[in-house]
């Protein structure tokens, strides 16, 4: 069992991750947006960080960038449903700000599972990867 910091803004995408993260057996502590993900990130322990590049008032990028998980050893898989139409590849910008994994949205539950067992070391005894379903 891991504890897992969730940010994301969108309110299904985030219940359907803890959903996911929970029922594999993890804590899991929410943020809806780079500010909140910040605060809980430096008042806990984690081992891993699960971050959207896109919300308001702070940007996943930004918060990687305040929180500085790669110094604390705790890996980050950012998400991203973004960036038609800009210049720079929000998940490359997440790369470049301590992201070991990235996932572009949609995408389905056990390719994000996958990629959790993958940055934890481990897959947690008796979880089974979930349906197909598709995070938005």
């Amino acid at each position: 069992m891991a504890d897992i910091l969730l940010a994301d803004d969108d309110d299904l995408a985030r219940g359907y991750l803890r959903v996911l993260l929970a029922s594999s057996g993890h804590r899991v502590v929410e943020a809806r947006d780079g500010v909140e993900a910040v605060a809980r990130f430096r008042s806990g322990t984690f081992d891993l960080v699960v971050m959207d590049i896109y919300m308001p008032r702070m940007s996943g990028y930004d918060a990687l960038l305040e929180m500085e998980p790669a110094s604390r050893g705790v890996p980050v898989i950012a998400l991203s449903g973004g960036g038609a139409g800009v210049d720079v590849d929000p998940l490359e910008l997440a790369r470049s700000a301590g992201a070991c994994s990235t996932l572009q949205k949609p995408f389905r539950g056990e390719e994000f599972l996958g990629l959790v067992w993958l940055q934890l070391g481990r897959r947690p005894e008796g979880a089974r990867l979930p349906s197909a379903v598709p995070i938005p």
